[in-house]
């Protein structure tokens, strides 16, 4: 299961580094598209909105990478001085945490996405609000999926594997004995 867990999170993880980029490039190609459109006296008022919405999605996009690479803001390296049974008991309670949060934060942007679906933003009437919301609400139920895999790792590694300066992916291949 665990082999499973790492394969379904690297394909997600070459997901979101792609779609980071196609979103960044389109993000910089309408900032500049809005520029040029300023020094040539064309007023464009839709690509700021978009922009906006699209940086939005790259820092949501965002949030499985970083949760799989440690680079999350984190109180575990507080964790240091503590037992490592202590540490192993807060680190599985604190993704219990997270799972549960990203379900109702889920839950959420998929209640306000019924809502909204029928509303465009003023000047771009073809991006609907409710849109936004769905993309938030499925990103982070693929975030999951990285804190499972944590969980799933600490749950069954020994204490040398602990180090907080590795990532999953560092961690040795779990062996069926």
């Amino acid at each position: 299961m665990y082999t499973l867990l790492v394969t379904i999170n690297d394909k997600i993880q070459k997901a979101c580094e792609v779609g980071g980029v196609v979103l960044l490039i389109v993000l910089f190609s309408l900032t500049a598209l809005q520029i040029i459109a300023r020094q040539v006296s064309v007023s464009l008022p839709w690509p700021g909105q978009v922009a906006q919405y699209l940086l939005v999605a790259a820092v949501f996009l965002a949030l499985p990478l970083l949760f799989r690479t440690k680079e999350d803001i984190s109180f575990r390296p507080l964790l240091d001085k503590v037992s490592y049974e202590t540490k192993r008991k807060l680190y599985l309670f604190g993704d219990g945490v997270l799972i549960i949060l990203f379900v109702f934060v889920a839950v959420s942007a998929t209640q306000a996405a019924q809502f909204t679906l029928g509303i465009g933003l003023s000047s771009v009437r073809w991006l609907r609000i409710g849109y936004v919301y769905l993309f938030i609400g499925a990103i982070v139920l693929v975030t999951i999926l990285p804190v499972l895999e944590e969980m799933v790792a600490y749950w069954n590694r020994a204490e040398e594997t602990m180090d907080r300066s590795l990532t999953i992916a560092d961690l040795p291949e779990e062996t069926d004995e």
